[in-house]
């Protein structure tokens, strides 16, 4: 389908945030009409494809709007396509997944109109975990000899494809970047001291696994997958990831995934930034509205963001860079 087409059948509006913003909407019936914001389209140039959260169970895509439409803000001439995918327990995995990756593949073949120069794809929990699986996805396919640690029984390349019967056809190269805001990487209950500490978050509580489970059925080979849960993605998988920039919440109960996800992807030598605002909870990129420090997050978000999209290094961008590294030195 042409964007033409899309458009089409669709009324534009102006969402809160970002009057300048064009967004056409279509459903997850068809991951290859995506919703498209932005006021102009360069062809030729970059894209953006956006994921946005909802807990695998449910669409929460308007509370990102605001987000996204700074986005749109600091890049007017580049296209950001928000596909809307199916969500469990009536669609359970690997379906998601899979609408996500064939609106991926229509970006990268032309889907627009025009061959994109680079593809970044950037999202925030539920929606960060598929960014993550993706690229396990698209890593296994094109080294198909790589093997998987899953710490457990050996199941090797049946994890690496996800496990299903059939699945989209892989054919396009990784994203040339992605970011990833406070990632869903670990769907199964493994003990953790955010998890303890942080029990009580007041946008994600421990109890909101309980929604998880419908997307991965508690079967108990699906939590030990890395396209379900990218934490148990092996070393050789992560070294081949994109350049890959994490940012979380140090009340979110998520935390220390997301650390340790970092830690490993820097051992392994895939570049990109990391930053934790230590007051706040899971969900902030839709709390700038009221949050001082929220706000501040999503600015840097969109600045990385930003920085993807020319292609040049925002690790300057990040105030505590310094302090970052000497953390990091001494996880490591």
């Amino acid at each position: 389908p042409s964007l033409s087409s899309s458009s089409s059948s669709s009324s534009s509006t102006a969402p809160s945030g970002g009057g300048r913003t064009n967004m056409i909407r279509t459903t997850s019936q068809s991951p290859t009409n995506p919703v498209v914001v932005s006021p102009s389209i360069a062809r030729g140039g970059p894209v953006i494809v956006y994921v946005y959260g909802g807990g695998f169970c449910s669409n929460l895509l308007t509370m990102d709007i605001p987000f996204i439409s700074q986005i749109g803000e600091a890049l007017p001439n580049v296209p950001i396509i928000i596909s809307e995918y199916s969500v469990a327990p009536e669609k359970p995995f690997p379906c998601a997944l899979d609408e996500i990756c064939i609106t991926y593949e229509w970006v990268r073949a032309g889907g627009l109109g025009f061959i994109p120069s680079r593809v970044i794809v950037a999202g925030e929990s539920a929606g960060a975990n598929l960014i993550a699986a993706l690229c396990v996805r698209y890593v296994g396919a094109h080294y198909p000899d790589l093997k998987i640690d899953t710490g457990g029984a050996s199941h090797s390349h049946r994890l690496i494809a996800g496990g299903a019967k059939s699945q989209p056809p892989v054919k396009a190269t990784l994203p040339d970047e992605i970011i990833l805001g406070y990632p869903a990487l670990n769907l199964g209950p493994s003990p953790s001291p955010s998890r303890a500490l942080h029990m009580c978050d007041p946008v994600l509580p421990v109890a909101a696994g309980n929604l998880a489970k419908a997307y991965h059925k508690e079967d108990p080979d699906l939590l030990l997958n890395p396209q379900v849960s990218p934490i148990f993605t092996s070393d050789a998988v992560l070294s081949r990831f994109p350049p890959t920039s994490i940012m979380t919440g140090g009340m979110d109960i998520l935390l220390d995934d997301a650390v340790d996800f970092h830690v490993r992807l820097r051992r392994n030598g895939v570049p990109g930034n990391f930053k934790i605002f230590r007051t706040l909870p899971h969900g902030f990129w839709s709390m700038g509205a009221f949050l001082p420090e929220a706000n501040e997050a999503q600015l840097l978000a969109v600045e990385w963001v930003v920085a993807a999209v020319e292609a040049r290094d925002s690790s300057r961008l990040n105030d505590s860079g310094s302090q970052q590294r000497k953390c990091e030195e001494k996880l490591i």
